[in-house]
């Protein structure tokens, strides 16, 4: 897909720049470089606030996405979202909790998004072709319209978000010694 003619100067946004162009926009920032978002995507990307917005710069080019048809990107924000985007459903952002649900269950059983996701209170919703899923943040768990994707989703590790399964690094636990000092090793 061609950018066709450039549309306007190359504007300074954030800590980056973007030009924008008849199909799109090149943003480039220092840590990425350059990108290209089209059409749909990038009118996504400007909804969320582009280069200012919560999901950071975009980390790749616009390239095909997992559902046929259709496009994504990836940004930087610390949940790593991404938009995707269908000629049937349009485009939504995919982030934190419910991307590493998409990873784990797969596109095709998960079915694309069909809007961003919402909160209330602990609980973060988002509806995708195959159902909806609802992730509460205050205590790791998942509700979905399949037990075994309930099952599936148990204990996984959410970008932006501790890992509830890392090992603690409670020093002071109980039957742990903060003090551990090296045997004696000659190096002769």
């Amino acid at each position: 897909t061609g950018l066709g003619a450039e549309s306007g100067s190359v504007t300074a946004v954030g800590d980056g720049f973007s030009q924008k162009f008849e199909g799109g926009t090149i943003y480039w920032t220092k840590d990425e470089g350059a990108k290209v978002l089209y059409g749909a995507v990038d009118a996504k990307y400007i909804e969320e606030g582009g280069l200012t917005g919560r999901l950071g710069a975009p980390t790749e080019s616009e390239k095909d996405g997992p559902f046929d048809p259709g496009r994504q990107a990836e940004f930087a924000a610390e949940d790593e979202p991404k938009i995707y985007w269908t000629p049937t459903n349009g485009a939504w952002v995919v982030r934190g909790a419910f991307e590493a649900a998409l990873d784990k269950l797969t596109p095709a059983t998960l079915g694309a998004p069909l809007a961003d996701q919402t909160e209330s209170g602990d609980e973060l919703s988002q509806r995708f072709a195959n159902g909806t899923l609802t992730f509460n943040k205050a205590n790791n768990t998942w509700t979905t319209p399949n037990p075994e994707w309930t099952t599936a989703l148990s204990g996984l590790s959410i970008p932006g978000l501790p890992d509830v399964n890392a090992p603690s690094a409670d020093v002071n636990a109980p039957g742990v010694s903060a003090n551990v000092s090296a045997p004696n090793v000659d190096v002769n």
